[in-house]
This record gives structure tokens, sequence and C-alpha cells, in this order.
């Protein structure tokens, strides 16, 4: 009676599970939907751009002097003329006023009578030549003196390049060094992963490693600090080439004065006073000539900006020697912005020139411009990346839409090149996709049952994809089907589309 009892029992919860499950499977499963909806969708390639200037000016000193002034700093803006920095010459301002006074005294021999002032501007000319001749072995001296002083300052020079030389070997036998160690550590860790060597030995690679580096960084510090402690050695060197060059133009000046003097001084004695008057105009024009290319010299001790534009660099400081052919400032126009970008080969391949560019500063505003690809290079070169991996890349320039002051010379910038959309697309977020038989499905919620359906995609980012057959706007999908779900499974989609709109 007992068995009979239990048996009932058994029968009883058999059947209350099975009313149970039958009540469970009527209400279906919760899952993740979406309404497929229609809208645009872009396909597109991100990278860093960095941002630059077209039309880069260099500004050199052209004279010689001591910087006394400087007016333009890094990042100012200036216009075409400003004065951006200028220099000290006592000797040149020295020389133009001698030249001036010879001009003077030239006018007031002329007014006078020639034949009255022949004795006496003959000895003048005699006093005046033996002047000169004494002023120009005065100069040939000094000249001589600075010659010696810069080749003995060039020896120390050469020392001085032969320690960074020394150095600049340490440093690439350690960088040798540790990309060997760092080679042989990746080694070590998959041999580790595979039992073939133990922790202890993978620990002494690792410190090997951290040893290099160490080298490695002292070897890059004691070339820094040769460089920095010879500083002094370099500005004696152009110290010493720029009181040379001093000499060697102070020495030529003397020369033709003194050769001007005993022409001077030789014409007078057999010319006539009419032909005194002649020697007087070649004089005057040689004055007149030997003024006006000081005064261009004087000119050149004024750097001003040839330009309107922004300081992108500033390689001067003030009581400094300026030596010409320096490059003292970097300029470019402030609206002559660009950004260069390199793409990986297999990216820029899809790359149009007159592509949109979506532009976004890395400023907490994260401000957003247009542009558009204006060059792209014919061909790829091999890069480095920061992790090592050498990749083949392509540069191209973007021109932006218009300028933003926060984009400045040398900021990155994030950019996606467009290279394709679509316009009122149907569209299903990418993780509703996926492969069955070789073919791309979506589960369909049809009559409340999960539905495979095979689409054809098109455009597809790393949210959206666009479904050019298989689905229309306002059907229900499944946004992220997982293992569990099987075709003809039951949904409930009331609480799944009340699900998504929580």
């Amino acid at each position: 009676m007992k068995k009979k009892k239990i048996i009932f029992i058994i029968i009883g919860l058999v059947l209350l599970s099975s009313a149970v499950m039958m009540v469970y499977m009527k209400q279906g499963e919760t899952v993740s939907v979406v309404k497929v909806q229609k809208g645009e969708i872009q396909k597109y390639i991100e990278d860093i751009g960095t941002v630059t200037y077209k039309n880069v000016v260099n500004v050199s000193i052209e004279g010689n002097g001591l910087i006394q002034n400087i007016y333009a700093d890094l990042g100012q803006p200036v216009k075409k003329g400003d004065k951006l920095l200028v220099m000290e010459n006592s000797d040149l301002e020295i020389q133009l006023k001698n030249i001036d006074e010879k001009i003077k005294e030239l006018k007031a021999a002329y007014e006078g009578s020639g034949v009255k002032n022949y004795a006496t501007n003959l000895e003048k000319a005699a006093i005046a030549a033996n002047q000169a001749e004494d002023t120009y072995y005065l100069a040939l001296k000094e000249y001589n003196d600075a010659k010696v002083l810069e080749e003995l300052v060039e020896i120390s020079n050469k020392n001085y390049e032969t320690n960074v030389k020394k150095a600049t070997i340490s440093v690439n036998q350690a960088k040798e060094s540790y990309n060997s160690a760092s080679e042989e550590l990746k080694d070590a860790q998959v041999l580790k992963d595979t039992g073939a060597i133990s922790q202890e030995e993978l620990e002494q690679k690792e410190q090997a490693v951290k040893n290099a580096e160490a080298v490695l960084n002292t070897a890059k510090l004691d070339l820094n600090q040769i460089k920095v402690n010879d500083s002094e050695n370099i500005n004696a060197v152009y110290r010493a080439q720029l009181e040379s060059e001093q000499r060697e133009q102070a020495l030529k000046s003397a020369e033709a004065l003194m050769k001007t003097a005993q022409l001077d001084l030789k014409q007078m004695k057999v010319n006539t006073t009419k032909s005194s008057e002649a020697v007087y105009d070649a004089q005057l024009k040689q004055a007149e000539l030997s003024r006006k290319s000081m005064s261009n010299n004087i000119e050149k001790l004024e750097l001003k900006a040839p330009v309107t534009g922004i300081i992108l660099e500033k390689n001067v400081e003030v009581n400094t020697m300026g030596i010409p052919g320096t490059i003292a400032y970097v300029m470019a126009k402030a609206d002559s912005v660009e950004i260069k970008a390199n793409i990986l080969a297999d990216d820029a391949i899809n790359i149009k020139l007159g592509d949109q560019v979506e532009i976004t500063d890395r400023s907490q505003e994260k401000k957003k411009i247009t542009g558009k690809v204006v060059d792209i290079a014919p061909s790829a070169v091999a890069v480095t990346s920061s992790l090592g991996v050498n990749q083949k890349r392509v540069a191209i320039k973007i021109e932006p839409s218009e300028q933003l002051n926060q984009l400045k010379h040398g900021y990155e910038v994030d950019i996606k090149v467009i290279i394709e959309k679509s316009s009122n697309a149907v569209l299903v977020p990418l993780s509703s996709i996926s492969e069955y038989k070789d073919k791309d499905c979506v589960f369909v919620v049809d009559n409340e049952k999960a539905v495979l359906r095979n689409v054809i995609k098109g455009i597809q980012n790393e949210e959206f994809v666009e479904i050019k057959d298989g689905v229309k706007e306002g059907e229900i999908v499944l946004s992220a089907p997982d293992n569990n779900v099987k075709e003809g499974m039951r949904i409930n989609l009331k609480k799944s589309l009340d699900n998504q709109e929580q």
C-alpha cells in the first residue's frame, strides 16, 4: 500500500514539473533585442596625425657681431619687417665714421684752389700715406695673431669632436647589447612557457636586460654631459672665427686705404691741378662706394622678419656671437596649417585624394573639425613602431576646412579618414551578426520565435553593419546572440523590449 502511494506521489510531481515547464516555455526567453533602423554609416580608417605648417621659412643671420637685443620669442606672431634681433659691432661704426670724415676732407680740399694748396695737399698726402701704412701693418699683425688663436681653438675643438665620437660609439654599442638582451629575454619567455627552461634562468635573462638598459642610460648620460660641458669650447671656436674674420676685414680695409693714400701721393706729385680734379672725382666715388658697402654691412646687424607669420623655432640668445649663415629663427604663416599622418599600407590603398577626414584635437573639449586628403605619397616606407614592430606606412597630407587656435606646430590629433559611406542604410549592430554554414546570419524575432535568416552585408564599422538584403526596417533582431540561442526558441518579446528601453 505504501509503494502505491509513493508511485502516485512521483507521478504527481512529474505532472507538476511538466506543467511548470509548459508555462515557462510559453513565457519564452528574455534576450537582448534591437529594432532594425535606417541611418547613415561610414567606413573609416583611424590613426594619429601631426600638425605642421606649410611654407616654413628659415631666417638666417647675415652680419657679424654680438647679439645685443632679441625682440621675438618662440610662438610669437610677427609681421613682415618686424625687428627680430640686433647685433653690435663697434668696428663697423668706427669705419663708417672714418669714411664720412674722408669724404668731408675730399670735398673741403676740392673747394679750395688746387694750385695754391698744391704744396699743402702734397704734405698732407704724404702724412696720410705714412699713417695708412702704419695702420695696415698694425692690422696685419692683429690678423696674424687672430689666425694663430683660431688654429689653437680649432685643435681644442677637434679633441671635443673626438670625445663626442667615442661617446656616440659607446651609446651605439650599449644599444646593441640592450637589443640583444631583449631578444634573448623574449626567447626565454617562450621557452619558459613550454617548460624548456627554469624560472631562475628566465629571471637571469630579465636581470641581463635591466643591466643592459642601465649601461645604455649611463652611455647616453655621458654623451649628453660631454656636449653640455664643451658648449663653452664651441662658443670659443665661434668667437675665434669671428675675431679672425673681423681682423681680416680690417686688414683689407687698411690695405685699401693704404693703396689709395699711396696712389693719391704719387698722382699729386706728377699731376697738374686739372688732373688732380679728376683724381678727386675718382677718390670721392671710391669713398662713397665704400660708405655704401659699409652701410649695407651695418644694416645686416639687424635681422627682420621676411614674412608675416609665427615663430616656430628660436636658436639665438642675448650676449652670444652672431655668425653669418646661422639659422636664427624658423617661421611659418599662421594660416598655413596642415596635418601629416603615416597610414598602414594595407589601409592606405583604400584612401583617395579628396576623401573627407574627421579631425579631433586632444584637448579636454575634444573639438572636431573636418578636412580632406590633399596628398598621398607614391610609395610606402618601412617604419619601426614604438613596440619595435616593422611596418610599411604611407604618408598622407590633410588640409583642415578651418583653422583652430589650439592646433599648434607639432601637436598630435586623432583622425578618421572616411573611405566609404552610405545614407538611408538598413543598420543592425555588428554584434548581431553570426556565421552559419559560411554565410552571414541574424536571429530575427518572428511570431515571438528566434528565426535564423541569411543576410548580405554592406559597409561596416566598429559598431554597426549595413544590411543590403535579409532584414527590413522595423523588424526585431537579437542584438548579441550567444551559443544558448537556438532557432525556434520562444522569445519573450515584451520583456526583451522593456529591458531595451530601460
